[in-house]
């Protein structure tokens, strides 16, 4: 199966490009790595495997275009890769301890298929690699004209800090979410109130031609009215009563 799927090509042996070589002899080692971990791909150039083979450790690494080498023998893969994989332009037996097999990044593969030092049973091993996982950046521009959205939802704008929100009677935990309104008495002591209305008016200095809000949070939403994305400012911005405000959301996914 692994000669079928990565080392032949309609029947006939790969064919070694000048940048990548693939040969498979009588056997291989194998490391699969699950997708749940690499995530798209093993990140090209990344690979550090320590592993031990006949009570001998090699540090194998990839050369970010497929092939896995021996990192004592760098220079020898070097002159190899250089050559085209040429064998006769190979240091040290031909090649033989420089190139060592074969990474396949997207389907997390490893192969060690070398005739030489590399063909006996692999007793322990450790991977190190890095992941890669595309994210895709959303950018959308929020465009509020002058005299939009030139009220505000901050609490401090009631009378009693009733705010605009209805919470009947017998609500739990109703003292998470609100100040305990008018009922404290005394050194801050007293009990929250047992129901909210929402406020019906606000604060006189609301209403006067200078007030404008400020913008905490920006909130994206979808054509049923339902909260997809929400935003927080990092300071809050006041709104101009002459101009377009503009606001930048980017998020990733």
């Amino acid at each position: 199966m692994l000669h079928q799927l990565y080392y032949s090509k309609h029947g006939k042996e790969y064919i070694n490009t000048g940048s990548t070589h693939r040969e498979l002899h009588t056997s291989a080692s194998i490391i699969s790595v699950a997708r749940q971990i690499f995530g798209e791909k093993i990140k090209p150039g990344s690979i550090q495997l320590d592993v031990t083979i006949g009570g001998q450790l090699f540090e194998i690494r990839d050369d970010s275009e497929g092939t896995l080498y021996d990192y004592a023998h760098s220079a020898s893969f070097a002159a190899f890769k250089s050559s085209s994989f040429n064998r006769s332009q190979g240091v040290l037996s031909n090649g033989s301890g420089s190139d060592v097999g074969n990474v396949f990044y997207e389907q997390g593969l490893i192969t060690l298929t070398d005739t030489g030092s590399y063909t006996s049973d692999v007793s322990s091993w450790t991977l190190k690699y890095k992941s890669t996982q595309t994210h895709y950046e959303y950018e959308y521009r929020v465009k509020v004209k002058p005299n939009e959205f030139n009220t505000s939802t901050n609490i401090s704008l009631t009378p009693g800090r009733s705010g605009s929100q209805t919470i009947t009677e017998g609500v739990v935990s109703m003292s998470n979410y609100f100040p305990p309104s008018d009922k404290p008495s005394g050194h801050g002591t007293g009990s929250y109130a047992t129901f909210y209305n929402a406020a019906t008016e606000s604060l006189g200095f609301v209403t006067e031609s200078t007030f404008r809000p400020y913008v905490t949070d920006i909130g994206l939403y979808s054509e049923n009215g339902e909260l997809l994305a929400h935003g927080k400012l990092g300071k809050p911005i006041k709104l101009s009563d002459d101009f377009d405000t503009t606001f930048v959301v980017r998020f990733d996914t």
